[in-house]
């Protein structure tokens, strides 16, 4: 089995122990630093896997540098979380939009990157957030029961803006009478 499928395997599996963590990070180390050095007919499923894999372990800026130039468009998915988690919303954006377009995505993840999505124009530009943006999301969670994402990013994105130079309070207790309220109500987060 190629590094590749070992990689792949793992992630199928993965629920971040301690094994599977050093596990990963040891296939990881054996891949070229650059996919630009893997075979051509493999850099797409090397883009996509490393990137997974990377981000996992929590190495973002090895995520974007391994997935630049996207070549394969999974990719957009893990450089839009590594982003955001950096805090860099403007290009976790541009990779959201991309991801969402492109892929074909699960409806949990769908609507999990329309609320990271909302959380970027929140951070970078809330005037050109609408209250209807909310509601779909809302109602889109609702709709997913059980598998509706934790909204943390979101809280901690509504957290940011109270004390933003941007901040709007009909916003803010829009946004939180609309959504937090309902997860709070629903125990799906602690506040």
């Amino acid at each position: 089995m190629d590094i590749l499928s070992k990689i792949e395997s793992l992630l199928y599996v993965y629920e971040d122990t301690e094994w599977q963590r050093d596990n990963l990070e040891n296939l990881i180390n054996k891949l070229p630093k650059n996919v630009e050095f893997i075979k051509i007919e493999n850099r797409k499923r090397a883009q996509a896997i490393g990137s997974q894999a990377l981000y996992q372990l929590g190495r973002l800026q090895d995520v974007i540098l391994w997935s630049t130039p996207i070549i394969d468009s999974q990719a957009y998915l893990w450089q839009a979380y590594a982003y955001f988690d950096l805090k860099n919303f403007s290009e976790s954006l541009i990779c959201i939009e991309k991801a969402m377009s492109l892929l074909d995505l699960q409806d949990w993840c769908y609507w999990k990157l329309y609320e990271l999505k909302l959380c970027c124009v929140l951070y970078i530009d809330s005037d050109n957030i609408k209250n209807g943006d909310f509601d779909i999301l809302r109602k889109e969670y609702e709709k997913l029961g059980d598998f509706c994402p934790i909204a943390i990013e979101l809280l901690a994105a509504l957290n940011w803006y109270k004390s933003s130079p941007f901040f709007k309070a009909h916003l803010y207790d829009y946004i939180w009478n609309l959504f937090i309220n309902h997860f709070i109500e629903h125990k799906l987060i602690n506040y």
